[in-house]
């Protein structure tokens, strides 16, 4: 019984600790692209056309993370074994 409830409570540490990590980097990620959109529209020429290039190559990053996310999970999808209800 011991043994469950330290499973439990390491379990419960890792979702906090993961949902922590989560706020964390998506409010880094707000900063950087705000940042970012701040340069790109009032800054000078040459910090305009930096911050508008980072902002695309992130853009695309993001993209195509989000296709392989899809895709990997299409593909787990139907490789699973079928469960019974």
């Amino acid at each position: 019984m011991t043994k469950l409830q330290q499973n439990t409570s390491i379990k419960a540490q890792q979702v906090i600790i993961a949902r922590n990590l989560i706020y964390g980097s998506s409010a880094v990620m707000v900063l950087i692209g705000s940042v970012l959109l701040y340069f790109s529209f009032f800054g000078n020429d040459h910090q305009a056309t930096l911050a508008s290039e980072l902002l695309s190559t992130g853009f695309k990053a993001l993209s195509g993370i989000g296709i392989y996310l899809l895709g990997k999970g299409a593909f787990n999808k139907l490789t699973s074994p079928p469960t019974e209800s």
